[in-house]
């Protein structure tokens, strides 16, 4: 079982590797010489874990948010309408927003179904907002553009991936017009 470490944790990880790294590079002989470039790998992919956790999405998940209050269905999360389920639920904001690190989990998420009305969860640039309540049927973003509503458990993990990887090739006229 995986367990998701934090920024501190990671950080501490990866003085860690390196003190490793510079261990082994002390050492004259092939298997060491083995070992730190093995060292250097990882640190390289903790840096690039690091940076992009570290950069601030704030802005995207803000045009996010404003996109599913502006959503039929999302915006009546948080209502106050005695008519809607999720009317007394919070309000949808910023903190809500699960940043997924592999399309691995984002897909495992996805297809967990009985979301509340408004989860949402990001992989890169990409944003799925829950639009049903207890159900999983997600409004797509790809930065601000909107523009498909998918249930990720109709998919294949295989699938799913080609899907993501089209997505993100396309143009925002293809995205638009539903043509990837």
């Amino acid at each position: 079982m995986y367990r998701r470490l934090n920024l501190e944790e990671l950080s501490k990880y990866r003085k860690e590797m390196k003190d490793n790294r510079d261990n082994f590079l002390i050492c004259e002989d092939e298997q060491s010489k083995l070992k730190a470039r093995d060292c250097q790998t990882i640190l390289i992919a903790i840096d690039n874990i690091l940076t992009r956790c570290t950069n601030n999405n704030s802005d995207l998940i803000k045009e996010w948010l404003k996109i599913a209050q502006n959503n039929y269905w999302i915006k009546q999360r948080g209502s106050c309408d005695p008519n809607c389920d999720c009317a007394f639920e919070s309000p949808l904001q910023e903190d809500d927003f699960y940043e997924c690190l592999t399309i691995e989990e984002l897909y495992n998420e996805l297809t967990k179904a009985n979301w509340v009305l408004g989860q949402p969860f990001y992989y890169q640039n990409l944003c799925f907002i829950n639009q049903i309540n207890a159900g999983d049927e997600f409004l797509v973003i790809r930065d601000t553009i909107e523009f498909e509503s998918i249930t990720a458990s109709a998919f294949s993990f295989e699938k799913f991936s080609q899907w993501i990887e089209r997505v993100f090739k396309a143009s925002e006229k293809q995205l638009k017009e539903l043509n990837y």
